[in-house]
């Protein structure tokens, strides 16, 4: 009988090291290697967790206007929302995708391998968005190195694609639910909702549990592909979708390379940082 080749683990690159041994949380790269799948079930399952999010995300979309309209309809909320209420609703939105789209499969799926799965519930789901371990300098390495490639990476982009469809579909104001102010405590709700509470949110939902899911399933590329199309396309505008393609693939980059989101969430909260000044600060 012949012997069978036993798999060798993929090797990673490291920052001022060599490939082995290293302080980086690369584990989760190897969750398939147990239980090997073919390649069309894998792409299967791969699209079959995308479709899940999109779906998901459709509902509480439609869930939360459908909500709305009945408060505005019962006199409850007025037709323009406050700042206060804009942010409650955003948050409420957030809880939900994150819940219905992570947590219940998550505990579904510990629940159904409790007697392999040795952790708690809160170490599990951690592990599954890419917080299992707390930042390091690895990650702010990432993030400084990536940052003023990313601006250059947008700027020819943008250019390339105003160059194809006009400057005027590219200057097109994003619409963010938040209209201009100089109330300093409305402007702190902003900040807050915007620069602080979307981008950790987002990262943990699209670069942490989805592309930790399809990257388990099928290779890097592919994987980063089809989280930024969905990242891109969520935000509803060409303009905006050029760069949020853009910021999804190098977060994933940097998500493949450091094993955890802490370098995608600080660039992603340096952009919307920067767009925030820029609109409600100039």
């Amino acid at each position: 009988m012949p012997k069978k080749k036993s798999k060798k683990p993929i090797e990673i690159e490291v920052i001022g090291g060599s490939s082995g041994s290293t302080d980086l949380d690369d584990s989760w790269k190897y969750k398939a290697e147990a239980e090997p799948k073919s390649n069309g079930l894998k792409g299967l399952i791969a699209i079959g967790w995308a479709l899940w999010i999109v779906a998901v995300f459709i509902i509480i979309a439609f869930v939360s206007a459908i909500t709305l309209l009945a408060l505005r309809h019962y006199g409850i909320l007025e037709d323009k929302l406050t700042t206060v209420q804009t942010f409650v609703i955003e948050a409420f939105m957030y809880a939900a995708m994150f819940i219905v789209a992570i947590i219940l499969p998550l505990n579904i799926r510990r629940n159904s391998t409790r007697n392999k799965v040795e952790t708690s519930t809160l170490t599990f789901i951690r592990e599954m968005v890419g917080l299992k371990r707390w930042p390091k300098w690895v990650d702010l390495k990432y993030y400084l190195a990536n940052l003023p490639v990313y601006y250059i990476t947008v700027l020819v982009g943008s250019i390339i694609v105003a160059a194809a469809v006009g400057s005027e579909v590219m200057s097109q104001e994003q619409a963010i639910g938040y209209a201009a102010t100089g109330n300093t405590s409305e402007l702190i709700i902003i900040f807050v909702a915007l620069v602080l509470v979307a981008p950790f949110f987002e990262e943990l939902l699209m670069r942490g549990f989805l592309y930790g899911k399809l990257r388990s399933l099928i290779s890097m590329w592919p994987a980063a592909i089809i989280v930024s199309l969905m990242f891109a396309a969520a935000h509803g505008q060409l303009n905006v979708g050029i760069m949020t393609f853009i910021l999804s693939m190098f977060s994933c980059r940097m998500r493949e390379k450091t094993g955890a989101v802490w370098a995608p969430i600080m660039l992603h909260m340096t952009v919307n940082f920067v767009a925030f000044s820029l609109r409600f600060l100039g």
